[in-house]
Formats: C-alpha cells, structure tokens, sequence
C-alpha cells in the first residue's frame, strides 16, 4: 500500500507530461492548439496570475503553488512594489487590528488620483499596550498628541483626554475592528474603542461581514485591469513593468504593497484556507485583517495632487525593469 492506495505491494510513481509532449496520435494537433489558447495564451493577455497558473498547471503539468491560499490571486511579481515617496495631495488612510494575545496591527495606506491604492507602512507587533500601540502609531505617522482635556476615572482619578495632532501626515479616516466598540475594556462602562479615542486614536468602525462574503470584495482589488498601467508606469518611475515570463505588463491591479512591509507580505503568503472549506485559518492573520477593514471601507482620493512632486521621480528613457 502506497498513500492509501492498493497497489498490490507494487511502486507507484506520478508523472506529470506537458501537452506539447503528448503524441499527435492521441491529441491532434488541433486540439493541443486549442488547449494552448485555452490555458495559456488567454490566461497570459488577461493578467489573471491565478487562471494562468491553473492554464499552466493543466497545459505543462506544473504545480499550482497557490492551491489553498485565501488570496490566491495576489501577484507578488506585479504588486509588491520598491517604496517611493508618498506624492503630497494623495489621500491617507490608516485601519488597524487591535490585540492583547495576538499582535497589533495597523496598516498605512494612499490613494492616487486615479484610484490606485498603495500600502506603505506597516506595524505588527505582540507586547504592546494600549497606550504604546497609539504612541507607536502617532510616531510612525510623523504625528504628536495633545492633552485637551481630563476625565475622572471610576477609581476618582483624574485621566487626561488626548487628541492627534496631524502635523506630519494628515489621514481621511483611521477603521478600526470594530469589535472594539463592543468590547470591554477594563475601565468600567467603557469599550476599548472609547479608550483608544481618549488616547488620542479616534476611529471609524470597521465593517463587521462574515469571511465569505468579505474576501471576494477584498479579491477583486488584486485582479488585473486590461490596458489598466501599473502604477511605477503610470508615474513615470520605470517606462515599462515586465511579468515572471519576460513579458511587457499590459493589465495591472488597483492595490501595491511596499517590499519593506514584511510582515503584511509573510501573512498573506501564507494566508491559507481551512482544509474543504472557504474560511481561513486562525493564526498569523493580524495584517490581514486590518487589509480587509482598509479595503471594505472603500478607501477613495479626496483631495488635489500637486503635479510638481512628480518632478522629484527618477526618469529613465530605456528602463526595463523585471520584478522576479
């Protein structure tokens, strides 16, 4: 026995052919060329990195590496960007996923003119407190905080009352968990959210959908557009973004990630579905979810660009940069 199978006590082996190999006398060679537009040469002008490693997996027989993943239409090769300097007039947004077990995570994100999103800062760290997750938070974001006023807490103490000051980067909305303005915190008669926003965190709440009816909505920001630029193209950093297979880039997603988001790119790697079913696994999921707050509040760009920050880019007449 082999794996479960009755073998009668002999060696199993599994090959994987291409179809190229397949002999004429089996599949004619009509057939190979329609199965080569089918699963290959369609998936490769649509963009769609998932059809194309299912095209590949059924045409050559490779592996399909992203079997199981919760985003499995997420394209490193593509998304995952060099940073930039962030254009002043984009519109800025923060969401965080608060936690005393788990990590706390917040992610930074901008929206361009043109409606492309880009995250550019991340925090996922364990340990931290309430009061040191905003500190952290306020000082990342360039940001201090002010006393406006004071509160006497249930013990007769007297709590001062903080609020941000945006001075280094101004945000449209801060979407927080929004299990936070539910739960207790330990001061009595107040929630965690309450808490945050006398530290000086105030937040929107997050939208509260179940998994399966969230992550499609959240997938759709990974798919590529047709004829959609990429967004080093679109702002004259690189003249042209090639694919794994050498290929000019000619369809293009609405959400990039900075390479120094680390943490962000390990979880949605791994970001796996529970075995026969469409929800995802509990674990490493704290990035992931404050993606799923950022992009279910619709983050949108509200605001004027100011065309000079573009003189700043690096201009290149023949760059032909290939992400691998």
């Amino acid at each position: 026995m082999t794996a479960g199978l009755l073998d009668k006590a002999m060696d199993v082996s599994v090959y994987r052919i291409s179809m190229d190999d397949v002999p004429d006398e089996i599949v004619s060679e009509k057939k190979k060329k329609q199965a080569y537009d089918k699963w290959v040469r369609l998936p490769k002008e649509s963009g769609n990195t998932k059809k194309q490693r299912e095209g590949k997996a059924r045409y050559y027989g490779l592996p399909e590496s992203s079997e199981g993943l919760v985003f499995d239409n997420w394209n490193a090769s593509v998304q995952l960007i060099d940073p930039f300097k962030i254009p002043r007039g984009w519109s800025l947004y923060r969401a965080t996923d608060p936690g005393r077990v788990h990590k706390f995570a917040c992610l930074w994100a901008a929206v361009a003119p043109w409606g492309d999103v880009v995250i550019y800062r991340e925090l996922c760290e364990s340990g931290l407190g309430m009061d040191d997750a905003v500190k952290t938070i306020h000082e990342k974001s360039g940001n201090t905080r002010r006393q406006i006023a004071t509160v006497p807490n249930s013990d007769g103490y007297v709590i001062p009352v903080f609020e941000e000051v945006q001075s280094g980067e101004r945000y449209q909305w801060t979407v927080m968990d929004s299990r936070a303005f539910s739960a207790p915190a330990r001061e009595p008669a107040m929630t965690q959210g309450q808490i945050f926003a006398r530290m000086g965190l105030r937040c929107r709440k997050a939208s509260g959908i179940k998994s399966e009816l969230a992550i499609p909505i959240v997938k759709e920001w990974f798919e590529p557009i047709p004829n959609r630029p990429h967004i080093l193209v679109k702002m004259k950093i690189l003249d042209e973004v090639k694919t794994p297979d050498g290929d000019i880039l000619t369809s293009a997603p609405r959400l990039y990630v900075f390479n120094t988001c680390t943490h962000f790119r390990n979880e949605i790697e791994s970001y796996c579905n529970k075995p026969d079913s469409e929800q995802p696994e509990k674990g490493e999921d704290d990035c992931m979810n404050a993606l799923k707050y950022l992009l279910l509040a619709n983050p949108k760009y509200n605001g004027e660009i100011d065309f000079e920050e573009y003189e700043e880019y690096p201009q290149s007449s023949n760059s032909r940069f290939s992400y691998s």
